[in-house]
C-alpha cells in the first residue's frame, strides 16, 4: 500500500480512538462543550473545571493525503 493509505489510515484510526473515548456519557476527548467539570467527592464540593478539546484529526489539523 502507498504511503498516503496508511497515513489516512492513521487518521481514522485516531478519529476512532476518539469516538470511543467517552465515560459516563462525556467523550473525553471531543467536547461539544466549553468545558468539563470533574467532581471529585460525592456530595460534588471539589471539582475541576477543563477546557474543551476537539482531538480529532480535524481538531488537531490532521489533513489527508491525496494520492490514496
Amino acid at each position: 500500500t502507498s504511503l498516503a493509505t496508511q497515513y489516512n489510515g492513521l487518521r481514522t484510526q485516531i478519529d476512532g480512538i476518539v469516538t470511543d473515548s467517552v465515560f459516563n456519557g462525556t467523550n473525553l476527548l471531543n467536547s461539544t462543550a466549553t468545558s468539563l467539570q470533574v467532581f471529585f467527592n460525592a456530595t460534588n464540593t471539589t471539582s475541576l473545571t477543563i477546557s474543551a478539546v476537539n482531538n480529532t484529526s480535524t481538531g488537531l489539523g490532521v489533513v489527508g493525503a491525496a494520492g490514496s
